[in-house]
């Protein structure tokens, strides 16, 4: 919490998909090289973008961002692997089990995969 993304900073997401396919039940680990997969697949006609996993405060600011701006929460039913490690093992994740449910963070062990936890890759460009 003591971490918020730049106000400067422009971060894209699909809401229509927001967890990238085959992501659930995959590790901290294997989430972060299918971030750097989509990532140089992007480059290629984007060279300034990158595919990244956000820190749980960025994902907890897009979900208010989302909510304000549409009226829905953006996370309805699963949780967002987060880059921060809580521990050495565990990493942090974030979202709702339901979209009446309040947003949430959670610690997850970052070498395991989970049902409801997935990639949710997050569109930046970078500046030379």
């Amino acid at each position: 919490r003591d971490y918020a993304l730049p106000v400067a900073c422009e971060v894209g997401f699909n809401p229509t998909e927001l967890a990238a396919h085959g992501s659930f039940n995959k590790s901290q680990k294997v989430q972060l090289e299918m971030a750097q997969a989509r990532s140089l697949e992007l480059q290629k006609e984007f060279p300034d973008a990158r595919v990244i996993m956000l820190p749980v405060t960025g994902y907890a600011q897009a979900d208010h961002e989302y909510k304000e701006r549409t009226g829905e929460v953006l996370f309805k039913n699963f949780f967002a692997r987060g880059l921060d490690m809580l521990s050495e093992s565990n990493a942090a994740s974030a979202g709702r089990d339901d979209p009446s449910r309040q947003f949430d963070v959670r610690e997850w062990n970052a070498r395991n995969g989970g049902s409801n936890v997935g990639l949710v890759p997050a569109v930046v460009f970078v500046k030379n």
